[in-house]
């Protein structure tokens, strides 16, 4: 589930070998994604306790524990955005960046990842 989540896949339109080959390949391309499945594990474990099957309301639980502490702290790839974020701000303490240092950073800073259109970003 939390793979098919984080690369925006429905995974009720996938097959268990899609989702599996997913899953198995995450940590190619996401950065911090032994973390999050050691989050994810550990908020199995503390939610499910000694539950050896579980029903629909078990499952709901569980992804809503998880999905309630994942951004706040399991999201490696989003404090990464943070860090960059702060260090392209124009140094007033506003957290305001820039469109043009937003911009210029794929090239100078390497921040390949911000790349929203001004359109879009106005929005």
């Amino acid at each position: 589930y939390m793979a098919s989540w984080l690369a925006r896949y429905d995974i009720s339109q996938m097959s268990q070998a899609e989702a599996v080959e997913l899953r198995d390949t995450m940590g190619e391309w996401k950065t911090g994604w032994a973390q999050i499945q050691g989050f994810v594990r550990s908020t199995l474990r503390k939610t499910s306790g000694k539950l050896i099957m579980m029903d629909f309301i078990d499952v709901t639980r569980i992804v809503e524990a998880v999905s309630e502490g994942f951004d706040r702290t399991a999201n490696p790839q989003c404090k990464l955005f943070e860090e960059r974020l702060l260090d392209l701000e124009d140094g007033n303490g506003t957290g305001r960046v820039r469109l043009s240092d937003f911009h210029a950073s794929t090239v100078r800073k390497g921040y390949w990842w911000f790349r929203e259109t001004a359109d879009y970003l106005r929005h």
